[in-house]
C-alpha cells in the first residue's frame, strides 16, 4: 500500500471533477456518464436501512478497449501512475492495463460499509484516485481505514480484500480506479 497526496496537477484534478463530480441528482450523474448501477451490499444493512445494494459505476476501460467517450482524458492520470511505478524501480511500470473505473458512493444518513471484495482473483495494482473530499474512505484486509481525500492516491493490491463507504458528509463519494499489472 502506498499513498500520494496531491498526486494530479490542480488544473487537470479539476477537469476530472467537473465531469465525474457532478453536484446534482444521482440520475444526472448516471445519464451524463453512461454509468451501470452495479448490485452491491452493505454489511450492515437492516430493515429500516435505505436501500443500499447498489452504486454506480461508469467503465472507462474493460477487456482491451476503451469504453467510453472519456477514455482519452485519463491519459495524464496513466501517465503519473506510470511515472510512479517506474520510481518505483519497477523495471517495466505498468505492463497490462485492465480496467478503470469511475465510481459513485451515494450519501446516506449513517456511515455504512460494503462487503469486501477483490477486484480481480489475482494478485494487480489498484490506483484509486478520490476524487471529492468525504468521510468516505477505503478499508483494506488489515482494517486499516484510507480516508477519501481529494486528489489522493491509494494503490493497493486489489487482488486482496478490500471495502469502500458510502458518506453522509457530501453529495456522495466519487474515486476513480484503475487496475493494472
Amino acid at each position: 500500500m502506498k499513498i500520494i497526496e496531491n498526486f494530479l496537477e490542480e488544473e487537470y484534478f479539476n477537469r476530472l471533477t467537473s465531469l465525474f463530480c457532478s453536484t446534482n441528482t444521482r440520475f444526472t450523474w448516471f445519464s451524463r456518464c453512461d454509468g451501470t448501477v452495479q448490485p452491491s451490499l452493505v454489511s450492515d444493512i437492516s430493515v429500516n436501512a435505505q436501500p443500499l445494494n447498489y452504486f454506480f459505476t461508469h467503465i472507462i476501460y474493460d477487456k482491451y478497449l476503451p469504453r467510453s467517450p472519456h477514455y482519452d482524458l485519463l491519459m495524464p492520470f496513466l501517465e503519473e501512475i506510470e511515472k510512479e511505478e517506474i520510481e518505483e524501480k519497477k523495471l517495466y511500470g505498468m505492463r497490462c492495463l485492465i480496467k478503470i473505473r469511475a465510481n459513485y458512493f451515494p450519501n446516506t444518513n449513517t456511515l455504512h460499509e460494503y462487503i469486501p471484495h477483490t477486484d480481480c482473483p489475482f494478485s494487480h495494482t489498484a490506483a484509486l484516485l478520490s476524487l471529492n473530499t468525504c468521510d468516505g474512505y477505503t478499508k483494506l484486509v488489515d482494517g486499516t481505514k484510507i480516508d477519501s481525500v481529494a486528489n489522493r492516491v491509494l494503490f493497493l493490491d486489489a487482488g486482496e480484500e478490500h471495502n469502500g463507504t458510502t458518506t453522509t458528509n457530501a453529495n456522495a463519494r466519487f474515486n476513480l480506479v484503475v487496475n493494472y499489472l
